[in-house]
Order: C-alpha cells, then sequence, then structure tokens
C-alpha cells in the first residue's frame, strides 16, 4: 500500500495526466479542415483517405476517452481514500 507521500505524488502525475487529455479532448474535437475547396475530389481514393483518417481519429478519441475514465477513477479512489486497494479482493497493491 503506497504511503501518503506516494499517494500525493501520484495524486500530481494523475492530474497532469487529466490536464493533458483534456486538452487533446479538446483539440480532436475541433473541426479539421482538408483544405479542399468542394466536396468532390480530385481524385477516386479522396473519400476513402477521409472515411480512414476519420476512423483512426474515432479510435483514438475512444482510446484517450478509456484513459481519462481510468484517471477520473484513480483521483476519486484517492479521494474515497481506497487507493492502493484492489477493487476485486480488497488486498493492498503495492507501489
Amino acid at each position: 500500500m503506497p504511503s501518503e507521500d506516494q499517494v500525493q505524488t501520484l495524486k500530481k502525475r494523475l492530474l497532469q495526466t487529466k490536464n493533458e487529455l483534456e486538452a487533446q479532448a479538446e483539440e480532436s474535437n475541433r473541426p479539421e479542415e482538408t483544405g479542399e475547396l468542394s466536396q468532390t475530389g480530385n481524385h477516386p481514393g479522396d473519400q476513402g483517405t477521409e472515411l480512414h483518417d476519420q476512423a483512426k481519429n474515432a479510435a483514438l478519441n475512444n482510446q484517450s476517452q478509456q484513459q481519462l475514465d481510468a484517471v477520473y477513477q484513480a483521483l476519486q479512489a484517492i479521494a474515497n481514500g481506497t487507493y492502493g486497494r484492489c477493487d476485486v479482493c480488497g488486498e493492498p497493491i503495492p507501489y
């Protein structure tokens, strides 16, 4: 089980990670400019490339959201005083 100093160090790191992930999420929610003046591309592969980029960005956003959820859970466990214990069996987790 981590000491109080270790928990505070981890809390600082979690808050930093939280801020970074929230900034990434905000950045990814901005509309992306493709540089095209019309909806019709000059090459048939343009739409496929755009679709691929959208799918990739959606997957990265999903992964970031999962990481952010885990950070929120860890911060909540610190606030509750349950950080450092297994949620399933209640045994201490080594630092």
